[in-house]
């Protein structure tokens, strides 16, 4: 049985750009996918069966994650159950996980009674800060890209509401 290795340098620039590009999409897909099973780990406490104190102690000891990786990751798992949306915006690449950790603690001092996100009129830190409650200045927004979405909030299922 013959396997193929795939040899960058004999595929064309435009081949190579365009290979990277769908590369990067599925990377954002499956990071949007990792922080919503993340969420529902936590939601149940799934981590207390598996020996670990914490979410964290889980992540890092269990998943093999660095102390930052699963910081990022846990935060923004924990606001994607307040705000569902995020997934999507994640997997299309409207946001990252950097952006929404930095967001996150902003966001839970006014948790209860948020308008709902409208984030096609607004880029995607202001649509999260907005439902948070919060007026930012351009000077506090971290910069992001708002391109056009690829993939709807319906995209991703439903994330349960915080138990």
């Amino acid at each position: 049985m013959k396997t193929s290795v795939l040899r960058l340098e004999t595929i064309s620039d435009d081949a190579l750009l365009a290979r990277l590009g769908e590369l990067v999409g599925r990377s954002r897909r499956a990071e949007a996918e990792l922080i919503w099973h993340l969420a529902e780990v936590d939601r149940r406490r799934l981590y207390l069966r598996e020996a670990c104190p914490s979410m964290h102690v889980y992540a890092t000891l269990r998943l093999h994650l660095a102390e930052a990786e699963a910081y990022l990751r846990i935060t923004v798992a924990r606001l994607s159950r307040r705000f569902p949306v995020v997934l999507a915006m994640l997997a299309d690449g409207r946001l990252h996980l950097s952006a929404l950790a930095k967001l996150a603690p902003q966001t839970d001092a006014s948790a209860h009674g948020a308008p709902p996100l409208n984030p096609e009129q607004q880029t995607a830190v202001e649509a999260i800060a907005a439902a948070a409650g919060l007026a930012l200045t351009s000077a506090q927004l971290p910069d992001t890209a708002s391109p056009p979405a690829t993939i709807t909030a319906q995209a991703m299922p439903p994330a349960s509401p915080p138990a």
